[in-house]
């Protein structure tokens, strides 16, 4: 019986000391990794900025905020860049969202704008513009017979 036994168990074969997960070569691969992954992702992030991806993106946010305020804004091209951080706007119409008349037009315009705490603890960003450069404005300004222009229906938002 004991000779059973033994040939049921298996044989032991020579221990070796198990190799630590921490070694030079997971630590080059796992670099590596990481390397390759960061020029991976500046390389996504390069290539949509260049195609212009992002460009609805932030036009849908000045949209946005622009009928919080009560204009309703369309304009024929809408170019946001990052270096210099600028935004391009061609044939831009600005209109009263309530009562739909005209307000102002650009023909021409360049925005230099500034982001207000860029790393700052909170979701949203404030962005200052620094400078403007307008060609071919246009502003309709009329008044009612109550003294009331078609600025009144505008409202001030932070």
């Amino acid at each position: 019986m004991d000779s059973d036994e033994e040939k049921i168990q298996p044989e032991e074969k020579s221990l070796r000391p198990r190799r630590s997960f921490f070694t030079r070569r997971n630590s080059l691969r796992a670099v590596l990794v990481v390397v390759l992954l960061g020029v991976l992702i500046s390389l996504l992030t390069f290539v949509l900025y260049r195609s212009q991806v992002f460009d609805p993106y932030v036009k849908a946010q000045f949209v946005a905020k622009m009928s919080d305020i009560g204009i309703e804004f369309d304009a024929e091209v809408f170019r946001f860049t990052v270096n210099p951080l600028a935004l391009e706007l061609k044939n831009a119409r600005f209109n009263d969202k309530l009562t739909g008349e005209k307000l102002f037009f650009i023909r021409d315009a360049q925005l230099g704008m500034t982001v207000k705490d860029l790393y700052s603890w909170q979701l949203g960003r404030d962005i200052i513009i620094d400078t403007t450069e307008i060609s071919g404005g246009e502003v309709w300004v009329k008044f009612d017979e109550n003294g009331r222009s078609n600025f009144a229906n505008l409202h001030f938002v932070e």
